[in-house]
């Protein structure tokens, strides 16, 4: 009977393991996560609190991440999503159910929706001047200070809104290979949109390296956008080296020219303070010397002072 219950047991503690790593296998499909960081990123909570960045870790709604000088960070929102932070960029996560938004403070970002999104989901990514509904895409953002910002599509569509505007008939809609920039002049000014089509040339390089990992994406960009993928991809490293080099500061990427040393000052020798030679006594006469040497008497000796008694005559018996 013991035997029996054990067994009973095991098997009850071995479907619970099992259970838990399905669920969990299940929920990391659905998490934010970072999945990996190339140079130096700063990872902070909704309150504001630095965290330990480590790769794989899990992402909450609140969360902001910044990048460094030639660093990057790599962000999977679920499975079919992934965003990738170009150099000195900031970005926040927010997520609420199935609505999920990432806002651009500065910099660019890369993403990619491998799969259009379903009837109850929403990504949108927010910069000052605009909002961008993600379906289901590829592109990238880039935001030029607090009142330019701009959205470039390598394949897909997606929909654009002023910053501060709810009605649709004002959205903008962008096709692969094209890009619309909003500018905002003034507070109470209409924004400004402008749309380009996109070259070879103005495909970041921190965009380009990710086209050339992967056939499916260059794929995909190739036959929407008309875009000389081959040649984005032969070029990918030049085009990142040269990006590096135009975001870093004079001090931050060249060489640092060495300086001629200050020699240093000779030691001087200490001058010592020289005291004034002591005045010879003036010599006193012989006479003095002699009378003096007359008063020096040895410590060892007694001298009994001479004295002069007169004579007196014995007395004379009667």
């Amino acid at each position: 009977m013991k035997k029996l219950l054990s067994l009973c047991l095991f098997i009850c503690l071995l479907l619970s393991v099992s259970l838990a790593a399905i669920s969990e296998e299940v929920a990391s499909a659905t998490d934010m996560r970072l999945e990996s960081v190339e140079g130096i990123a700063i990872l902070t909570n909704a309150n504001g609190k630095t965290l330990s960045v480590r790769a794989g870790m899990k992402l909450y709604s609140g969360y902001t991440i910044a990048t460094d000088a030639q660093s990057y960070a790599y962000v999977s929102l679920d499975s079919s999503k992934v965003v990738k932070l170009d150099a000195n960029s900031q970005v926040e996560i927010r997520k609420q159910g199935d609505a999920l938004e990432i806002l651009l403070i500065s910099g660019q970002v890369f993403f990619n929706v491998e799969q259009p999104l379903a009837a109850n989901e929403s990504m949108n990514i927010r910069t000052s001047t605009m909002v961008t509904g993600i379906r289901g895409t590829s592109g990238y953002l880039s935001a030029q200070g607090r009142d330019t910002s701009s959205i470039s599509l390598l394949d897909g569509r997606a929909q654009v809104i002023h910053q501060g505007t709810t009605d649709d008939s004002e959205a903008l809609y962008v096709d692969a290979g094209y890009s619309v920039t909003v500018t905002l002049s003034s507070q109470d000014a209409s924004p400004q949109a402008t749309t380009t089509q996109l070259t070879a040339d103005d495909i970041p390089g921190f965009v380009a390296i990710e086209l050339s990992k992967d056939a499916e994406l260059q794929a995909r960009v190739a036959a929407d956008s008309g875009l000389p993928v081959d040649q984005i991809v032969a070029n990918a490293s030049e085009k990142l080296a040269a990006d590096q080099a135009a975001q870093a500061g004079p001090t931050d990427w060249l060489p640092i020219q060495a300086s001629t040393p200050t020699p240093e000052p000779t030691p001087q020798p200490t001058r010592r303070a020289t005291r004034a030679p002591a005045p010879s006594p003036t010599p006193l006469p012989t006479a003095i010397y002699e009378e003096y040497d007359s008063l020096l008497w040895s410590p060892f000796e007694t001298v009994a002072p001479v004295v002069n008694i007169p004579e007196t005559p014995p007395p004379t018996s009667t």
